[in-house]
């Protein structure tokens, strides 16, 4: 529910947590995960944007590019998400939400941490989520064929993205 609340906020965004659960549960599954883990995952997925319910209808529904500070806005529905969900999720998932923007040199968000630090969930949900960005139609862009996507993937892999779960995706 908290999922489908989330997504029903933004009519260019409906159905993405579950389109992104979908494909991190087959990407996890492509990188060995056991089935309960991969229940664990797909739960963390629904709500890996709950967090949006804190960011401003004005900022969310923006059909153009963001300001600075209007990205910065939107930058906190990932610690604000992990701390909704804190009460419903295993601290495990907690922190795979909490981490969904971090980027694997550094540079994403809320903690700018990298590579192995992150959450293999955290950097599995990373690429779901942008895969999905990448190739759903948004007022602010047109969406990219699955091709395009995987090239997008594999130029980022090692800066954004974990390359090992680049490389699994890229085999789907």
């Amino acid at each position: 529910l908290l999922a489908q609340a989330v997504d029903a906020r933004d009519p260019n965004t409906q159905r993405h947590s579950e389109r992104v659960a979908e494909l991190a549960v087959e990407l996890a599954r492509t990188l060995g995960w056991a089935e309960h883990r991969l229940d664990l995952l797909r739960e963390a997925a629904l709500v890996h944007d709950v967090g949006k319910i804190g960011v401003p209808d004005a900022v969310l529904l923006k059909p153009g590019r963001l300001t600075d500070d209007e990205f910065e806005a939107v930058k906190l529905h990932a610690a604000l998400g992990a701390e909704i969900v804190s009460e419903i999720l295993t601290p495990e998932q907690v922190s795979w939400v909490r981490h969904h923007h971090e980027k694997f040199d550094g540079s994403g968000y809320p903690d700018r941490i990298a590579g192995e630090d992150i959450p293999e969930a955290a950097r599995i949900l990373c690429v779901a989520d942008s895969v999905d960005v990448m190739t759903s139609r948004r007022p602010y862009c047109e969406p990219r064929t699955w091709e395009d996507a995987m090239d997008e993937c594999r130029r980022v892999a090692g800066s954004h993205f974990d390359p090992r779960v680049v490389e699994a995706i890229t085999s789907l």
